[in-house]
Parts: structure tokens; sequence; C-alpha cells
């Protein structure tokens, strides 16, 4: 959704010169606006913040993830529950249409629960590619090895790790500059291009 966002952005807001010149029918297309859609994902008590939280519950389970999601974002326009549902359902309305999503295991499957003694052991591995893998942020950067983790502090879950690479990517896709290689019309000349 994010790279839709930038895509769209780079889109030229008129058509080229050589269009008009050409006489290339073209027709404007209007985007829709994800910034709604991706604060309910990412946004302050959105999805992944009421996953991560309901994470940290002992008790937290996906019943209550559920609910608590539909307490608090029923007002949004891009979220709602399905009339018959079983109780672990709601629905998000996406670029693309509405999906509904069940929420049976999320929390397991959130919380990656690899335990720290294996990665630790992967990690230390002579296999290269697999301690990279399992390297420490910091290693993975190249810089100093980093403790690991103590107990008590938080640890990070898939939701907080996609979250993350997700951000990267848009930063690293941000530095880029789109262009553009236009073929030429019917009455352009061979290998010329706009």
């Amino acid at each position: 959704m994010r790279g839709n966002r930038v895509t769209t952005a780079n889109e030229p807001a008129t058509p080229r010169p050589q269009h008009e010149q050409e006489g290339i029918a073209w027709s404007h297309i209007e985007y829709q606006d994800n910034a709604p859609t991706l604060a309910l994902i990412e946004g302050k008590m959105g999805i992944i913040a009421v996953l991560n939280e309901e994470c940290l519950r002992p008790k937290g389970n996906d019943a209550a993830f559920c609910s608590k999601l539909i307490t608090l974002q029923s007002s949004h326009p891009g979220f709602s529950k399905p009339r018959i549902s079983e109780g672990k359902q709601f629905i998000v309305h996406h670029y693309a249409g509405k999906i509904t999503y069940t929420t049976d295991g999320w929390l397991d499957r959130n919380n990656d629960t690899m335990s720290d003694d294996i990665t630790a052991c992967l990690r230390e591995g002579a296999n290269p590619l697999v301690a990279r893998l399992f390297a420490l942020p910091q290693q993975a950067a190249g810089g100093a090895p980093a403790s690991d983790q103590r107990r008590g502090t938080q640890r990070a879950t898939v939701a907080t790790k996609f979250r993350a690479s997700l951000t990267s990517l848009m930063k690293d896709i941000s530095t880029t500059q789109t262009q553009y290689i236009c073929r030429p019309g019917a009455r352009g000349r061979e290998n010329r291009f706009c």
C-alpha cells in the first residue's frame, strides 16, 4: 500500500507533450489515497499496535484481540465487522476491495516464539548465511555485536519486524528517482523515445 502511494505520487500530472502532438488517446486515472488504510493498520491503536499489545498480555488471545480491535476501530471508514461472524473476524476496506480477516492463530504467529538459545546457536553457527540471517541488528549492519536481549525487555514481534522492514524499504525507494521510457507513437520514428 505504501508502494502504491509512492508510485502514484511519481506519476506525471499531465500528459507528455508528445502524447498531444501524436494524438495518442489517454485518460486520467484517479487513484485512491491509502493514507486512512495505512493509519488503520500502522497508526496509534491500529491493527499492529493492538495485536502487539494483546501479545504482551499474559492471557491474551485471538478473540480478545479481535473484540478490542472492533471496539477501537468501529468508527473508522476503512474498517467494519462482518454481519455474520464467529467473533474472530474483521474487515479492512483496502483500495482493491473489502478483505475479511479471521484472527485464529494471529497471536501465536505474531509472537515468533523461537527461543533465544536457538537463535543464539544459529547466530554463532559455522554457516555464514544462517549466521547473517540471525544476526543481531547491529551485527547485521556491520557494527559491533549487540548484547542479547535481557529479561523483561519487549521482544520484537513479527508485525513489528515487518513494519521496520517496510519502513526501511520505503526509505530506500524514496531515495530513488523515477524514470519513464515511452515508446514512439504511431507517427514516431524508430529508435526514438520521448
